[in-house]
């Protein structure tokens, strides 16, 4: 909430009127009460680990730390470099019910620390959000840390053979050249709606917007070029743009294969 949202809130419910330097004090004390101390936070991963060792048995949780010393420190301490977790019902859970399809992404916190916040998430049997593992604290998104998280979600599943498997993702820096990597028999797909925001930025209107996600969901091949006649007749410039990105990158599986299961 914004101070003057906040100062007319209070104008109204308290019959008050202050100054902005009280509305900002207010607002800092209120949201640490919220969130309270980030830092003590960030200093009880360790502590977190132990009581999921005693509670959750099969479970995966990895911290690792890297020495920082400060201007005031006499020697290095301790800081957190990356933090991996999952629990053991949501990887049973996720390899016994849901289709094997992997969704990774990160997500930049908000907080004093600025670090990115790694996810892989599945689909259950119901199309909803299945949370396999979660990767915290790294400070960048980058292959370096892509990789570790790929790596370590792969050994965590336990998964040798990668084949039956398909990753979507966004194109995260790094991350394309990691799956190749780590996962090299997975199938690599694209979120369409990034496609689109690139795609709406050449091509306006109602119509197209329907027909590429038309052509996105097609579950077999021949509504797939069905859906890319459409597109011709109706914008050929479209067309030929949409024609030119790697079948990955403008649909759910290789259009070579037919398919029958859940639009992603």
């Amino acid at each position: 909430m914004d101070l003057g949202t906040f100062g007319r809130k209070v104008q109204k419910k308290f019959k008050l009127n202050p100054v902005r330097m009280k509305l900002g004090r207010a607002r800092n004390a209120t949201l640490k009460i919220i969130h309270e101390d980030e830092k003590a936070q960030y200093s009880m991963p360790s502590d977190y680990g132990q009581e999921l060792r005693r509670s959750n048995p099969w479970r995966k949780f990895i911290v690792c730390t890297t020495k920082v010393k400060k201007k005031d420190d006499l020697l290095p301490k301790d800081h957190l470099s990356s933090l991996y977790w999952s629990y053991y019902a949501c990887k049973r859970g996720f390899l016994s019910e849901c289709m094997p399809i992997i969704f990774v992404d990160e997500c930049h916190l908000k907080s004093k620390y600025k670090y990115v916040l790694l996810t892989a998430v599945g689909i259950d049997p119901n199309d909803c959000i299945f949370p396999i593992a979660i990767g915290d604290g790294v400070e960048v998104e980058s292959t370096f840390s892509w990789q570790i998280f790929l790596t370590t979600l792969k050994n965590d599943l336990n998964i040798i053979n990668t084949s039956p498997f398909t990753i979507m993702s966004d194109k995260q820096k790094g991350l394309i050249n990691v799956v190749e990597k780590i996962w090299p028999d997975t199938e690599h797909i694209f979120c369409i709606r990034h496609l689109y925001q690139n795609f709406h930025k050449k091509f306006t209107g109602e119509t197209l917007k329907n027909i590429l996600w038309a052509i996105a969901s097609s579950n077999f091949l021949d509504k797939w070029n069905l859906n890319r006649e459409k597109l011709r007749e109706h914008n050929l410039e479209a067309y030929n743009w949409l024609d030119g990105k790697p079948p990955n990158q403008r649909v759910k599986l290789s259009p070579e294969i037919s398919l029958n299961v859940t639009s992603c």
